[in-house]
């Protein structure tokens, strides 16, 4: 496979670009973060440009494109911290369609939205109803449907149901609403065996956002560190900080190849699909967090300051790591695949 993007998907990312660059500017990201409304012009925008339905079948709206296609919007959703569901609604509509396709359309178009509880499941009744509590759901308190799990089966929630409570929560990431939500024997719709392939979707997706954030805060730590004086030189001059923005760039490219593996893998259905996802978000979780936090380090006291706006990056981070499993959670699944599949052991590891 490719370890880099095709002309085609350079130019959809350069289209996301500009697109995000032109509707979510640091003033309307700030707003935001600063307990402002979505704009109802991102969705119909994004919809226009055809970003919810990329991974769709053209007969549900969309492009009929794969996950290694998306890969460049969330990249870039990352890089400008975009503070709407994209990756929700890219995946909504790919495990939509064909099965919910009013639900698929709606979100394609821009009209409706789902939130996605990537991590939690809920009990299905045999008679079609869904209880359970889930503490902490992304855009939920905006959202028209909720896809959920129950165990391998995926469930679909009309969210304006009685049968449910939601309740907006304080969310760690600015750029990003949670809501708690509790279902009380709520009627639902469910897709068998289909959690799997959302919980493989979501984990490359966000891992892609943090690849992107990751990548503006390495852009501008790098930028800092070539202007920024101290004792009558630029610090950027310095061998100790070289070295640690050296090791962030490493970091970011073993995330990019990691992840555009572990996409490939999902689109192709490769037997390591489920290794190389988890590979590729474990190692996401921490290599973005360190960058993060590296760039916090290397732009020394302002970027402690809430003004500067360097916290709603690393926020940002620290939330898609703990989405759709964290770090730890995804090494024990390598783990524990790799002894089911009776991989040899290292001699040096043998006692």
């Amino acid at each position: 496979m490719r370890f880099d993007h095709s002309e085609d998907q350079r130019l959809l990312g350069d289209s996301a670009r500009r697109l995000f660059g032109r509707s979510f500017t640091t003033p309307v990201v700030r707003r935001f973060a600063d307990g402002g409304d979505p704009d109802p012009a991102w969705a119909r925008d994004m919809a226009e440009a055809g970003l919810f339905g990329i991974c769709a079948p053209p007969e549900a709206g969309g492009l009929g494109l794969g996950l290694v296609d998306a890969l460049p919007l969330l990249v870039e959703a990352g890089r400008h911290l975009v503070p709407y569901p994209l990756a929700e609604a890219i995946v909504a509509v790919r495990l939509l369609a064909g099965w919910q396709d009013a639900v698929a359309v709606a979100v394609t178009d821009g009209s409706g939205r789902v939130a996605i509880a990537w991590d939690g499941e809920v009990a299905v009744a045999a008679d079609g109803y869904a209880t359970g509590v889930l503490p902490a759901v992304a855009w939920a308190d905006q959202a028209d449907w909720l896809l959920t799990c129950a165990g391998d089966d995926l469930v679909l929630v009309a969210l304006d149901h009685p049968a449910v409570r939601r309740q907006a929560l304080g969310s760690l990431d600015l750029t990003c609403r949670i809501a708690g939500v509790g279902l009380n024997a709520a009627p639902c719709r469910m897709l068998p065996g289909a959690a799997p392939l959302l919980r493989r979707l979501g984990a490359v997706l966000l891992t892609a956002d943090m690849l992107g954030t990751a990548e503006a805060m390495l852009d501008q730590t790098i930028g800092y560190l070539k202007q920024r004086r101290q004792f009558g030189q630029v610090i950027g001059a310095f061998q100790s900080l070289k070295h640690i923005a050296a090791d962030d760039a490493m970091r970011r490219e073993s995330m990019r190849v990691a992840l555009q593996y572990a996409a490939w893998a999902v689109d192709t259905a490769a037997p390591d699909a489920d290794i190389a996802v988890s590979v590729a978000k474990s190692y996401a979780g921490t290599a973005a967090r360190a960058i993060a936090g590296d760039a916090v380090q290397l732009h020394g006291g302002i970027a402690y300051t809430w003004e500067f706006g360097l916290h709603l990056a690393l926020r940002r981070i620290h939330r898609c790591a703990a989405s759709c499993g964290g770090v730890e959670a995804h090494r024990e699944a390598i783990a524990a695949a790799l002894i089911d599949r009776g991989a040899p052991h290292h001699p040096a590891c043998a006692a």
